[in-house]
This record gives structure tokens, C-alpha cells and sequence, in this order.
């Protein structure tokens, strides 16, 4: 009795088993699952129970985690064991037919990135995106599949900076400049996407100087020394590499010098100075033309004597200077100027004190002598 509850029991599950098998085989079925099956027999014998069943799937054959999970892309016959639930054996003869989807592939070439109306995403990098077209099925009743082949090319960009002292043709557009500036030109890159190259240009230019100069007796430019007008050019390159010219227009002007002789007596005033010995003196102070003008003073200095007489005498005195001679009777102070030896004006001073003999008539009447005190 409890053996054929078993046998019951069992035989009630493998039907309701196969009958919903469609869903319990076949997880999550990529197109219409069609479970048939065809015969169920128990051979008491080997107390096993014999199943024989079709199923349909597209793409790929998957049954669930109950019998132990297996999966194949292959349509084929497949034998599957397992134990019921009353500990009986089960043999499972499953013949499988595998449909396929259609899949429709479509290259896209994009640059950077691409977003795709069928999903609306947008994606940066190359590679395969599927997208299953609802509610589409082919003839065999399976998905219509959109396999986006991408391949996501890259932009390009690149920046020049060009100094330049003459015009300017750019290789990527071959177009000339001449000013200084930021020029953009855009092309397609070897991946077909744009190529954007940025120029940055600093045009410069060479410079054409004079060099006025004004100078006192020379002039040294470019390591060559001038004494006198001139006009010379010199090439130059300024820092920017550029040819340049300057031309030196020069003007000399010219110090001069003076030489003076003085022979006097004393002291002489040269240049604003006084000078009392003899020697060699020198000045500089501009010419007419504002350049130096060197002066010497070559001066000889001769010097006046000057001497003083005191005397004192009775009645008169003769004064003899130097050849010169002079009598004076009255205290005084006298002067005898003259030129001497060495031909300046020169002058002597007598300081004269004259005292006077004292003279009278004395009258005396004596007899015989007398004598006088």
C-alpha cells in the first residue's frame, strides 16, 4: 500500500512537472518555448520513471537550477537523470530544436561619440551594442536583433607658435600671414574626424636707426673709433633674429689748447685766481664749439724791492739811493720810487730826524782876556 501511494505521488508530479515544464526547463526562453510531451512510462522493475519530451527555444536551450542547470545553442537529443521527490529514478529524454534570432548588424563610423536613436544612449568607445527590436519576430518566431558595430574614431587637435621676421605660409592651409595673431584651420584627420590646428604667429619686424651723436674729438661704434664727420651703417640682428640697420650720424667737435707767457711783476690774475710765483699753470674750460679748451699759463714772476732809511742829523742831510741823491733839511719821511735790477717799480723810505746847531752874538768887553764857557 505505502509503495503504490509512492508511485502515485510520484507519477502526479512528473505530470504536473512536464505539463509545466516549459517554464521549470526552460528559464527565461529567448523566443517561444513549445513543450511536448510524448510518452511517460514507469518500468516497475528498475523502479524508474521514462520521460520523452520535445521542447522549441531560439538561440539557446536552458533548463532550470531543479534538474541541475544545463544550457546548449544546439539543437540535439539530450538525456537528463535525477531522483523525485519519492526517491524514485528519473530518466528525461529531451529532444531540443534551436531556432536562431535575426540579427541585423549596423556599422556606424563616429567621431568622439555616438548616440543611437533606437535606445538613446550615447557611447565613447568603440565596440558591439545589441538592442532587440519589440514586438519584431522573423519567420521562425524569434527576436529581431540590431547589432550596433561601432567604432569610435578621435578628434584631433594641435597648437603651433611660429615667431617669424618675414611672411609666414602656414603648411597646413598654405595660406600667407603677415601680422601677428592666433589662426585656426580645421581639417579631417586620418580617422576622418576633425582636425583642429590652432597658429599662434608673433611677427616681428626688423628696425632701420639713426644714431645721432655729438662729441668733443672722437667717437668709438661698433669697435671702431671716428675723429671726424661721418656717416657709417651698421647691420644688426634685434633679439627676435630680425636684420636691422643703423646708420651713425656723427658730428666732431674739437678741444683746443692755448698757451700763455706773462712775465710780471709781483703777481699776476689768471683765470679768476691770483698767482705770485713763478711756474707753470693750467685751466681747462669750453671753447666756442663746447668742447675743452685746454690753457697754460707759463709765468715768470719778478718782485719789486722796497727798503726803509731811518736817520737822524744836524741841519741837513743828503740822502744818496741807488745812484740818486737828494739833501733835505726838515724831519720828514721821504720816498725815492725806481725801477730795480730786476726792472720792477720799486721804492725806498727815509725816515729823516733833523736837529738844528744853536748860533748868536755874544758881546764882551774884557780887559786884557777872557774866556769863554
Amino acid at each position: 500500500m505505502e509503495a503504490m501511494q509512492r508511485y502515485c505521488k510520484s507519477f502526479v508530479f512528473l505530470v504536473v512537472l512536464l505539463l509545466l515544464g516549459g517554464s521549470i526547463w526552460a528559464q527565461e526562453p529567448t523566443g517561444p518555448t513549445n513543450v511536448h510531451v510524448t510518452s511517460i512510462y514507469f518500468d516497475a522493475y528498475s523502479q524508474t520513471w521514462y520521460v520523452e519530451a520535445y521542447d522549441t527555444v531560439c538561440d539557446k536551450y536552458a533548463d532550470a537550477d531543479y534538474f541541475g542547470y544545463f544550457e546548449t545553442p544546439n539543437s540535439g537529443t539530450y538525456e537528463r537523470h535525477y531522483v523525485t521527490s519519492e526517491d524514485y529514478d528519473s530518466i528525461v529524454t529531451l529532444h531540443v530544436t534551436v531556432k536562431l534570432s535575426t540579427a541585423f548588424i549596423l556599422p556606424v563610423n563616429a567621431c568622439d561619440s555616438f548616440t543611437w536613436d533606437q535606445n538613446g544612449m550615447t557611447y565613447y568607445t568603440s565596440g558591439d551594442i545589441s538592442y532587440t527590436l519589440p514586438g519584431v519576430h522573423n519567420v521562425q518566431g524569434c527576436d529581431s536583433i540590431v547589432i550596433l558595430r561601432l567604432t569610435v574614431n578621435r578628434s584631433s587637435s594641435s597648437e603651433t607658435t611660429v615667431d617669424t621676421c618675414v611672411r609666414f605660409r602656414w603648411s597646413a592651409n598654405r595660406v600667407w600671414y603677415d601680422t601677428t595673431g592666433v589662426y585656426q584651420f580645421t581639417r579631417s584627420n586620418m580617422a576622418g574626424c576633425d582636425s583642429s590646428m590652432t597658429l599662434y604667429l608673433n611677427r616681428w619686424y626688423g628696425d632701420t636707426l639713426t644714431d645721432v651723436q655729438n662729441v668733443c674729438d672722437s667717437y668709438t661704434w661698433v669697435g671702431n673709433t671716428y675723429t671726424t664727420n661721418t656717416q657709417v651703417q651698421h647691420h644688426f640682428r634685434t633679439i627676435h633674429r630680425c636684420d636691422s640697420l643703423v646708420t651713425l650720424d656723427l658730428t666732431v667737435r674739437h678741444s683746443s689748447g692755448e698757451l700763455f707767457t706773462e712775465n710780471v711783476c709781483d703777481s699776476t690774475r689768471w683765470q679768476g685766481r691770483k698767482y705770485t710765483a713763478t711756474g707753470t699753470y693750467r685751466d681747462t674750460i669750453p671753447n666756442a664749439v663746447g668742447c675743452d679748451s685746454a690753457m697754460t699759463l707759463s709765468l715768470t714772476v719778478r718782485y719789486s724791492t722796497h727798503s726803509a732809511f731811518t736817520q737822524r742829523a744836524c741841519n741837513s742831510y743828503t740822502w744818496n739811493n741807488n745812484g740818486w741823491s737828494q739833501g733835505y733839511t726838515v724831519t720828514g719821511l721821504y720816498t725815492h720810487p725806481y725801477t730795480n735790477a730786476a726792472g720792477c717799480p720799486s721804492e725806498d723810505t727815509l725816515h729823516l730826524d733833523v736837529r738844528y746847531s744853536n748860533s748868536g752874538t755874544d758881546v764882551q768887553t774884557a780887559c786884557d782876556s777872557y774866556q769863554y764857557s
